[in-house]
């Protein structure tokens, strides 16, 4: 059973397929995503992110270091504040991924040189498993973290 609303203004109830955003809870599940496919030898934690998503206008960022949170990036939900159109539609990565590539903000410090929590890299390191896997990434987690 499904129990709440999806919105306090229309209390419309929550259904088994609803979706919404979890915040971090998602990302232990996105790196065991990411470590799977490394083991699997798909990837290497040691590769550019660009060798992925060759359109991100950033070099020198790995995959280790959008997993340990040192790539250098901004906050994209800061960003996408900004400049997404709409507070109804949810933005998805791949929608994310092309209003960076467009506006191109600038990093917060070079890749690899310090901690900071990053949203940022989680989102990219989600669609890292979507487009190697070639599967949504509720289908992939559902297949294979899940299941």
């Amino acid at each position: 059973k499904a129990y709440g609303v999806t919105d306090f203004k229309s209390e419309e109830p929550l259904q088994l397929n609803s979706q919404f955003q979890l915040a971090s809870v998602s990302k232990p599940i996105t790196a065991l995503a990411i470590l799977q496919l490394h083991e699997k030898g798909v990837i290497s934690i040691t590769d550019d992110v660009q060798k992925y998503i060759p359109e991100l206008p950033y070099t020198g960022i790995t995959i280790e270091m959008l997993l340990s949170h040192k790539s250098g990036l901004f906050n994209y939900m800061y960003f996408c504040d900004r400049f997404w159109g709409s507070w109804v539609k949810p933005i998805s990565n791949e929608e994310t991924i092309e209003l960076i590539c467009k506006k191109e903000p600038d990093i917060w410090y070079l890749p690899g040189r310090k901690y900071n929590y990053s949203n940022t890299g989680y989102m990219l390191l989600a669609t890292i498993v979507e487009r190697v896997s070639g599967q949504s990434f509720i289908e992939y987690m559902a297949k294979n973290i899940f299941s």
